[in-house]
């Protein structure tokens, strides 16, 4: 893995290396002061966030000053368009691909892709959400000779990290939860963004706006809470023997978090290691779920996943060691035992990344891959407890440590055991 963090921290010096010591969980002044989120922090990351895959066009709204650059920029161009003042009143644009290149409102510009950005302190929007203060337009191609109306435009915001989490902490748990849980959550959504911007840098985009990376909706009025818990922790990020890691996390485990080698990586990584979970393994985390679904249901579903399935005869969940489960717990693969043409086959599905895909996901149908499961009278039952793939920071069990009194410190310690704290940057 690419991730040279021991080089960014050898340069930069030892003095950036800190283990921060326990934060009190009633606001101080100085906390108070920060819930003024500033803008620009020295030496903090930009993350580039997917909001929009392809489409035919999008709406741009300008409410201040603004430039249009090429994204790269150009030298011999460096800005395209702009406006130096504010507009009397706020201007939309269409921006759309061409077949030549991007155009916007009545100007068409001869590049793939464009980068707008705000001069003023008004967010540009998109579709009427506001995003951030700079957007990057690309245009796609499905291929060489493709006409104009199959082209499309892929919609990507540029933003401070430290302004990213402000509108990706409250969405991913609750802002009235308690403030070291948020410190905790702030934190691993820090680490899990700046994995991905240090291990996709050939992409046009870092993280997606959505749960297939981490919710981002930065919406109009910022929470003074979530802007005091940023500031509080910022900078701050997990390592794993000074690399960084990709700092999974869900709702809740279901009573034992999952290693994650099993799940998403590839090679151990301590901080991704399981523990049992306090809040997960007995009142009140320890809410069962019941999910019943037709076995021919569930063939049907299989092979629209492409997974070729006949009848199926038995379902079986399988441990971190392949080994059968016979009683609710941790699934990290299932096995299909089904027929097809007479013959008895085997299907063997990673739990979370194919099976409970293929068969639903939502809280309303897998919810977890904490479960056990039987077959009888043509049903498949899934019996289980929590929500989400179960991978590091366990979000109910976090909030239930703040209300114990733990640091955010001391939860990250908990579900990701091992990791060193590091402050990378500061304001």
């Amino acid at each position: 893995m690419r991730m040279g963090i021991r080089a960014v921290l050898l340069a930069v010096g030892a003095a950036l290396v800190v283990q921060l010591a326990s934060c009190r969980v009633a606001q101080s002044r100085r906390e108070r002061a920060l819930a003024v989120y500033p803008e620009n922090v020295s030496g903090e990351r930009r993350i580039r966030v997917r909001v929009e895959e392809g489409l035919p066009q999008a709406t741009l709204t300008l409410r201040g000053p603004y430039e249009v650059r090429a994204e790269p920029p150009d030298p011999q161009r460096p800005v395209l368009a702009g406006l130096s003042t504010a507009p009397r009143r706020p201007v939309q644009v269409t921006v759309a691909p061409t077949i030549k290149g991007v155009r916007l409102g009545r100007t068409e510009v001869p590049y793939g892709a464009v980068s707008v950005r705000a001069t003023g302190e008004a967010p540009l929007e998109v579709n009427g959400e506001p995003l951030a203060r700079e957007v990057l337009f690309y245009r796609l191609v499905p291929r060489a000779d493709a006409p104009e109306d199959e082209l499309r435009v892929q919609v990507v915001a540029r933003v401070g990290m430290e302004a990213y989490l402000t509108g990706v902490v409250p969405h991913e748990m609750p802002a009235h939860w308690p403030v070291e849980a948020l410190r905790a959550q702030c934190v691993a959504s820090r680490t899990y963004a700046y994995y991905k911007i240090r291990t996709r840098t050939d992409r046009r985009w870092d993280v997606k706006d959505s749960s297939a990376s981490q919710v981002w909706r930065p919406g109009r009025v910022r929470n003074p809470i979530v802007n005091m818990v940023v500031n509080s922790t910022r900078g701050v990020v997990m390592t794993d023997n000074w690399r960084l890691f990709p700092a999974y996390f869900s709702a809740e485990c279901g009573g034992s978090t999952k290693d994650g080698v099993h799940v998403f990586i590839n090679r151990h990584i301590a901080p991704l290691t399981g523990v049992r979970c306090p809040h997960c393994d007995g009142p009140p985390g320890a809410r069962e779920w019941l999910y019943e679904v037709p076995v021919d249901e569930l063939a049907v579903r299989l092979r629209r996943a492409g997974y070729d399935v006949g009848r199926i005869r038995r379902l079986r969940a399988l441990d971190e060691h392949g080994r059968t489960r016979t009683d609710m717990g941790p699934v990290y693969d299932v096995t299909v035992e089904h027929e097809v043409d007479d013959h008895v086959r085997m299907l063997t599905l990673p739990a979370e990344t194919r099976f409970r895909g293929a068969i639903g996901n939502r809280r309303d149908q897998l919810a977890s891959t904490f479960f056990s499961v039987t077959i009888r009278d043509g049903m498949a039952r899934f019996t289980g407890r929590g929500h989400g793939h179960g991978v590091g920071l366990c979000q109910y069990g976090a909030r239930h440590l703040a209300d114990e009194g733990a640091s955010y410190q001391a939860i990250l310690d908990y579900y990701y055991v091992g990791n060193t704290l590091v402050r990378l940057w500061e304001g």
